[in-house]
């Protein structure tokens, strides 16, 4: 299985939700849990997606950054980083 842990700010799904849609996409993830943070007003999203690194049965789920990278016309590449 291929499990991680990413965060993402309220802020994208109260400005820019066309932004997270296109993200989910791109990254291919299955949510498997996802829980509001309410000490930092963020979602966290643990899933299966091909682009995390390869987990064990009984790992904990790494966490990887979101990098989105805008030009002129809006986002247009999101990647993934492992902390």
């Amino acid at each position: 299985m291929k499990i991680g842990k990413i965060t993402i700010d309220r802020y994208l799904y109260d400005n820019d939700l066309e932004t997270l849609r296109e993200f989910y996409k791109s990254i291919e993830i299955v949510p498997l849990r996802v829980e509001h943070l309410y000490h930092t007003d963020a979602f966290e999203i643990i899933g299966d997606s091909p682009m995390f690194d390869e987990t064990k049965e009984g790992d904990i789920a790494p966490e990887y950054i979101v990098i989105v990278t805008y030009n002129e016309d809006g986002p247009n590449d999101y990647r993934l980083e492992r902390k």
